[in-house]
């Protein structure tokens, strides 16, 4: 079985540790599959042994055109396709930096010879030109495109924070891949890691026999979490106004204020992103730390440490790793209940404490405190938490591979 996948890079968020894990995941329990890469990146040397071999795209981003259609990427991976005989193609993330333009080799290759073709979605570009349900500038979920066939509302709106021009890229880039390419058919079978999205997608028009749920995997750590935490709060993501990161500096102070907190409690920032440097300066205090980009594993050790994990995204999230990662740690979540995130919360009612959305800064804000604060509470009255081992088996990497073995070798007898 020669399987080829395909994303936009190798590093970079949640998408991309997916893709990587997959990747081991498929190689260390079915030796005999031989594995294909195709990304805008080099391969990492981690990924070396588990690669029959990679091929490197050129980055669309740089390049209006190639945004929109990039010829030499359709070349290059049609090319790559015939020589390589490929049986099942396993796409994730491709409009950003790769373009559309693979489809278009996709469907020729698929014209020659018999081949299945999956996708593992991790966002909201097939619904949505702005790949995200937001209209950034006004920091405000916008569903209005869902289901409507043709997404004008992002020149309307100018999605993309306010900028006409980009807008307009991306809802060409849409259109090429949806209208002319036309991207759901060529797809045999969309994986959505969470029922919020397989919701949206049915929305959309795809067909309930093409999609399927298959959550994402997560290396559940074979230690027990720490017994004891450190008096610490903790945000991993991208420093971004979606993600909500400044909501939760504004709860943390506020907290700290009214004495609902005690005053050795820290607030640990871990990620980057266009907002660091403003959040940076304006929040100099030692209780509130920077972090940056840490490596999983140092990220890992943080989180054992951590009595709480907060997410307050604005934006809705699919289904993020750093909260099944953090429950696999011993550390209690709160997050924002909408969105996948909320299909988490149903799971975990003991160790995740959502706080409702809300489109008033002010009253999200209070959420978040009202949340923080009873979840402190719980855990210091509760000492004895869900048992997160037995329901994270859910979310093994066994299961996981089950579940993708399924879905390739349901259309393929090999």
């Amino acid at each position: 079985m020669n399987i080829l996948l395909i994303n936009n890079k190798f590093i970079e968020g949640g998408a991309e540790k997916v893709f990587r894990d997959t990747i081991k995941i498929l190689k260390t329990n079915k030796k005999d599959i031989l594995i294909y890469t195709a990304t805008c990146d080099d391969i990492p040397n981690e990924l070396i042994p588990f690669v029959e071999a990679h091929i490197k795209l050129y980055d669309s981003k740089k390049n209006p055109i190639d945004y929109i259609f990039n010829f030499r990427n359709y070349k290059k991976l049609l090319t790559f396709l015939e020589q390589h005989n490929i049986d099942i193609i396993h796409l994730h993330n491709f409009y950003g930096n790769i373009s559309p333009s693979i489809l278009m080799a996709i469907k020729k290759y698929k014209q020659k010879k018999k081949c299945k073709v999956i996708q593992t979605v991790h966002d909201y570009s097939i619904v949505c030109p702005n790949s995200s349900l937001m209209i950034y500038h006004k920091n405000a979920i916008c569903e209005k495109c869902v289901g409507n066939g043709f997404k004008y509302s992002i020149l309307l709106k100018r999605c993309y924070y306010g900028n006409l021009f980009v807008s307009g890229l991306k809802f060409l880039r849409w259109l090429v891949a949806q209208k002319a390419l036309d991207h759901k058919n060529i797809v045999d079978l969309f994986i959505t890691p969470s029922n919020f999205l397989r919701s949206i997608l049915l929305r959309e028009g795809i067909d309930d026999k093409k999609l399927i749920v298959v959550p994402n995997p997560v290396n559940i750590p074979p230690i027990a979490p720490e017994a004891s935490k450190d008096k610490t709060i903790l945000f991993v993501g991208r420093l971004s106004y979606e993600k909500g990161i400044d909501l939760l500096i504004r709860a943390f102070r506020n907290l700290k204020a009214k004495g609902f907190i005690d005053d050795d409690y820290k607030l640990l920032i871990v990620g980057d992103g266009p907002l660091r440097k403003e959040l940076e300066n304006s929040n100099s205090k030692d209780d509130i730390i920077f972090l940056g980009y840490l490596t999983p594993l140092d990220c890992y050790k943080i989180m054992r440490r951590s009595e709480l994990l907060v997410l307050p995204s604005i934006c809705y999230e699919n289904h993020p790793l750093v909260v099944l990662e953090a429950l696999s740690n011993g550390t209690a979540v709160v997050l924002t209940n909408h969105g996948g995130m909320k299909e988490l919360a149903e799971k975990f009612p003991k160790m995740i404490f959502p706080s409702d959305y809300n489109e008033n800064r002010e009253k999200m804000i209070a959420n978040l405190e009202s949340s923080i604060i009873t979840a402190l509470g719980r855990l210091k009255s509760e000492k004895g938490l869900e048992d997160y081992f037995t329901i994270l088996l859910e979310w093994s990497e066994q299961n996981y591979f089950e579940k993708i073995m399924r879905c390739y070798n349901d259309f393929n007898e090999f």
